[in-house]
């Protein structure tokens, strides 16, 4: 049913790619599919996480408004989540090692790997109580309950099928040793599935729990991670092998009757009558439809804030465990359309600017490209250096920051555009910015230039010696320039002098400046994204900037990921997360706001657009989130 493992697991990072190259050199143009069906807010809102706990978690467990986490070493945390806004944490119970659990009816079975299987009254959650264990040798990882037993999966011993009938004395009462290491389990009386790693999945009938057997196995085209059984059709998560989809309405000739190609490692699987849930690692989760497991068909991807374990389905909500992020509980109730498309897919786009109804690209490995979202085609494009790291659109004039020289490019014709002369400013720069008459140019070592866009003048100058600035934002009279160090500093851009360092919570990677009127006229605040940790989380923190030399901390928003960049629309705002994706919240005050969405693709960049948002998504390409009529803010 679930996975969990006796040793440690050590998170991947995700790696950007590049576009190859053909004819000579060329970088080759993608191909732009055509317009896909528009997705309803109700699309989104199936993937909001309504509670979110911390710590890392091996596997997950909800009851209503209970969410249980088994924490390893941590033990069993125990959440309230009836408010979205508001997780808070019930009550911790000290197991030495918790790697699963399942919940049925007041009682919680833990896997409790050297301990084996602990069982716990939770009756009361903010006072639950041990009230029995089954001592078994090896590592206990998974349990599934049904009824009066309990059937768990032990690296060990295999199949440990134990009555619970009193929970004060849970009694082993049967063994069935797999040949290989049973690592998850799914029960549908009498029979019982058991995921035995790389001997596939065993079939085992259960009917007297003192003499359980083998009826059937199944090989696996990879290693058998994860179960789950619904009806006649179990799902196995067989990790390279992708998800298979078993016939097992004849037990004793149980077959692969479908697989689906996860676009990552399935480890563990979940099913809601038709729908399959794969976990998939760094992929987040992949949503399948298998009403005909013969052809099952890929509904949408749901995003995970770090290494997706675990999924397990309870009623209308999906329970997530994520490695360093905690548990993620998900409404489910509408399995829809997919909620995100690579509108314009490959290259390695680093940015995205709005121009009117369009948007510009900057796509490192080609140029600047003009995409219309009506159409979603590009309508203009020109190869050409120096936008591989950021792009600004002023008066319809596209300026890039790369390597060398700043690229400069007319976009009056979107559909011709046009290099114009570059502007000789040395480089490389990693941030560009552009307002009146002036261009202001970034290093991320610590220079600041500013330079007349006509040429004229002699440019000026700012060396800030030791941070490493990854952004400038403009924001009259000054230039606010985040340091991943850990401050903000304000440069006056009438004399190009430091005026103040703020210090910020965190590593800080960019600013954007919000005005809302308040009661005695324009409040001013900046979101500071934040890639480092806040109190131990990623978080955006807004600042009240009426005082600019001691601006006032108001709020802070705690995000899944690592925040890179901020963008807003209407009543929602949209948080690029770098590999961690995309993260999208509604705002519920002016310093507050509470999570609706969350994408897996990567996010370095994101821009807002009518009633949207544009994600520059590296390699993944040009991601558009609920734009216009497809995401209307009601």
């Amino acid at each position: 049913m679930r996975l969990r493992w006796c040793v440690p697991v050590i998170a991947g990072a995700l790696a950007l790619a590049t576009l190859a190259c053909d004819n000579g050199g060329s970088p080759a143009k993608p191909v732009v599919p055509p317009p896909p069906a528009c997705p309803s807010l109700e699309d989104f809102l199936h993937t909001v996480a309504i509670g979110r706990a911390p710590g890392g978690v091996l596997g997950a467990a909800v009851s209503g408004d209970v969410a249980f986490a088994a924490a390893g070493a941590d033990g069993v945390r125990i959440f309230d989540m009836s408010d979205p806004a508001d997780v808070r944490l019930l009550t911790t119970i000290p197991i030495t090692d918790a790697r699963g659990v399942d919940v049925e009816g007041t009682m919680l079975y833990v896997a409790a790997a050297n301990d084996g299987l602990i069982l716990v009254d939770v009756t009361n959650p903010s006072a639950a109580v041990v009230v029995g264990d089954a001592d078994l040798p090896g590592c206990t990882v998974d349990v599934d309950a049904a009824g009066t037993h309990a059937y768990v999966a032990n690296d060990d011993i295999g199949l440990a099928i134990v009555d619970v009938s009193n929970p004060a004395m849970p009694v082993v009462r049967g063994i069935e040793n797999t040949p290989g290491r049973a690592v998850a389990v799914a029960a549908s009386e009498p029979l019982v599935f058991v995921a035995d790693e790389l001997n596939g999945l065993r079939i085992v009938n259960a009917a007297d729990p003192a003499a359980p057997f083998i009826v059937k196995t199944v090989a696996m085209p990879g290693a058998a991670r994860g179960v789950a059984v619904s009806g006649d059709i179990v799902a196995v998560a067989a990790r390279e092998g992708k998800l298979q989809l078993v016939d097992a309405s004849l037990p004793g000739f149980a077959s692969i009757v479908g697989s689906y190609p996860t676009s990552r490692d399935a480890l563990s699987v979940a099913l809601s009558g038709t729908v399959a849930f794969v976990a998939q690692g760094s992929g987040g989760i992949e949503v399948v439809d298998i009403a005909t497991p013969a052809s099952p068909v890929r509904m949408q991807s749901i995003g995970t804030a770090s290494i997706t374990r675990d999924v397990a389905v309870f009623g209308k909500q999906l329970a997530v465990a994520e490695d360093l992020s905690g548990v993620r509980v998900v409404s489910i109730a509408t399995p829809a359309s997919p909620a995100i498309d690579a509108y314009l897919p490959g290259g390695n786009i680093q940015a995205v600017v709005a121009m009117g109804d369009l948007l510009v690209v900057a796509d490192a490995s080609f140029g600047l490209r003009v995409f219309d979202p009506a159409t979603r085609g590009v309508i203009g494009e020109i190869a050409i250096a120096g936008f591989s790291r950021d792009l600004a659109v002023a008066d319809s004039i596209a300026y890039g920051a790369g390597d060398g020289n700043v690229p400069v490019v007319d976009l009056r014709d979107p559909t011709q555009p046009v290099a114009l002369p570059a502007i000789a400013a040395g480089g490389p720069f990693d941030g560009v910015a552009v307002t009146d008459a002036f261009i202001y140019l970034l290093a991320s070592t610590g220079t600041l230039v500013e330079q007349r866009l006509d040429g004229t003048g002699v440019p000026r100058t700012l060396v800030i010696n030791g941070p490493y600035l990854p952004s400038l934002t403009i924001e009259d009279p000054y230039v606010y320039l985040p340091d991943r160090q850990g401050s903000l500093y304000a440069v006056v851009r009438s004399t190009m002098r430091l005026a103040s360092v703020i210090p910020m919570g965190a590593s800080a990677e960019r600013v954007v400046f919000r005005r809302t009127d308040g009661p005695f006229g324009p409040v001013v605040r900046g979101w500071v994204a934040e890639s480092g940790l806040t109190n131990g989380r990623a978080a955006l923190e807004v600042y009240n900037f009426a005082d600019i030399i001691f601006p006032t901390l108001v709020g802070t928003v705690p995000c899944g990921g690592g925040a890179v960049d901020v963008a807003f629309a209407g009543a929602y705002v949209a948080v690029a997360e770098g590999s961690d994706g995309c993260e999208i919240f509604q705002l519920t005050g002016e310093t507050t706001a509470r999570p609706v969405g969350y994408f897996p693709e990567t996010a370095l960049r994101v821009a807002s657009f009518g009633d949207g948002f544009a994600v520059a998504a590296g390699a993944s390409g040009l991601l558009l989130i609920g734009l216009d009529g497809c995401w209307s803010a009601r």
